[in-house]
């Protein structure tokens, strides 16, 4: 379970119960409780509009629906709160991709992390070691885990380079990509019987592998990861997730129809879009 997801259950568990929040009901006070950023602090409120359990009034301001209150006697916040266990990978995942953005040198003392998030050092040292392997942490000895800051000019250097390195790769794999799986990757990128937008970002990594070019993996594996998961705990409302899946299924189409300069021309764009997001991502987070 997410930050996001924990903050959706506890918020809806004290509306079902009709009890009152023990913080204000706006962004920053609902991070501020969760010692989250303001993305995942977003991203429930979002689903809490979508689900009627919140709703905006006209000056901007959240207001519950009383509505959405229980009128079983029976039900109460502790018979609510969530019991799932949280995977601690993607806590301590959130909270640092948090202070990256936040562009905080931070070094994490792992005697204090583990502490501060209920799991044993030797757990929380395979974690940090994991991450520092993917580029999103680094170890200093004697010191702890410095926190790789959010270089908006580092973000966009990325992007140009993995637009030039990502091309080469599709026209590399073009004869070897698996066409049931592109399929498969189109009705991933499809809506749901609800009609609901999904996304399906397997599609980059796939023809990545099928390129079969080892450079091209080391460059994906040595630097790809970072601002993936930068990417991956963005706010995405429906609009923008729908945007991007039908961008997916553009390229998936002409991939399958073995058009490749098509697929390329898509591919492209579909990368450079992600330039529009970068400045937004660092605003959310601060």
């Amino acid at each position: 379970m997410t930050i996001s997801e924990q903050i959706q259950e506890d918020i809806k568990a004290h509306i079902i119960a009709g009890e009152t929040l023990p913080y204000p009901l706006t962004l920053s006070g609902i991070a501020g409780h969760f010692k989250a950023s303001l993305m995942p602090a977003r991203t429930a409120v979002e689903q809490l509009i979508d689900a009627r359990f919140l709703f905006r009034n006209q000056d901007g301001s959240l207001g519950i629906n009383t509505r959405r209150r229980s009128r079983d006697p029976q039900i109460t916040l502790s018979s609510l709160r969530p019991t799932a266990p949280v995977a601690p990978e993607k806590m301590l995942a959130e909270h640092i991709i948090s202070l990256s953005l936040r562009g905080t040198r931070e070094c994490l003392r792992e005697e204090v992390t583990a502490e501060e998030f209920g799991i044993g050092r030797t757990v929380l040292r395979r974690i940090f070691n994991r991450f520092s392997g993917e580029g999103i942490i680094e170890h200093l000895p004697r010191r702890g885990w410095r926190v790789r800051p959010y270089s908006e000019t580092e973000m966009l250097d990325y992007i140009d380079i993995r637009e030039t390195l990502e091309l080469r790769a599709l026209e590399l794999a073009m004869p070897r990509l698996d066409r049931d799986f592109v399929r498969q990757l189109i009705l991933g990128n499809s809506p749901d019987a609800s009609g609901r937008p999904q996304l399906d970002n397997r599609l980059h990594r796939h023809w990545i592998d099928r390129a079969e070019n080892r450079y091209l993996s080391q460059f994906f594996d040595q630097n790809g990861i970072y601002y993936e998961t930068l990417f991956a705990h963005a706010v995405l409302d429906d609009e923008t997730v729908n945007r991007r899946a039908r961008e997916h299924c553009r390229i998936l189409r002409a991939v399958l129809g073995g058009d490749l300069p098509k697929a390329k021309d898509a591919l492209s764009k579909h990368i450079r879009d992600q330039r529009k997001h970068v400045a937004r991502l660092f605003q959310e987070a601060v």
